[in-house]
């Protein structure tokens, strides 16, 4: 009780209403084990970093519920699929569709292709249901594609996974001028430019 009552403390300085952190809490989100920590840490720091780069208050909800319903890399079901309806409630409906399509899509790969294809509106491929089988693609519309971007962006930082992905989507950020907001392309390129240092100290 009393790390569940510290954990909203700390929320409610993020200024989260409370409909938002108790659904938060009754999904689990603070017992699960994300990246070394709890869910719930890696969600509220998607939820900051999209903040601090002033992105929509939806683009923000979403990337605190990113991962909520599972996805291609973390495939524990916060949430279940019947559940949006609560989700849609506390967040917002263009909120929850993004969380929904961050979950269903077959990700970072259906973003990076339509950043780079550059069309008002796209359809994203989807990752493969749990019996290993094919989905078919969904339909996003480009701000739809954009938010998805930031919050693969701010997901991949929070965590610290600086690979392939962020290479890819600074990358495309360069080549596609507005592909990304100017503030996650600065912290990308801020990122990539303390990992160069440090391979070079360490080399």
């Amino acid at each position: 009780m009393q790390l569940c009552q510290a954990y909203l403390a700390y929320a409610r300085k993020a200024s989260l209403p409370d409909p938002v952190m108790h659904l938060l809490q009754r999904s689990g989100a603070l017992q699960a084990a994300h990246s070394g920590r709890t869910l719930f840490d890696h969600l509220l720091g998607t939820y900051s970093l999209l903040e601090d780069w002033r992105q929509p208050t939806a683009v923000c909800l979403a990337g605190l519920f990113h991962s909520i319903y599972g996805t291609n890399a973390f495939q524990r079901q916060s949430l279940a699929p019947d559940q949006r309806p609560e989700l849609q409630a506390a967040i917002g409906r263009e909120a929850e569709a993004l969380a929904w399509l961050f979950c269903a899509i077959d990700r970072p790969g259906a973003i990076l292709q339509a950043l780079r294809k550059g069309q008002a509106d796209a359809e994203l491929a989807a990752r493969c249901d749990r019996a290993g089988l094919t989905r078919a693609p969904l339909c996003a519309t480009s701000q739809q594609i954009q938010a998805l971007a930031e919050i693969e962006t701010a997901n991949l930082i929070e965590q610290g996974s600086w690979g392939s992905a962020l290479r890819e989507l600074y990358c495309t950020a360069i080549d596609r001028p507005g592909a990304l907001s100017a503030s996650a392309t600065a912290a990308l390129r801020e990122g990539w430019a303390r990992q160069l240092a440090e391979q070079e100290v360490n080399a």
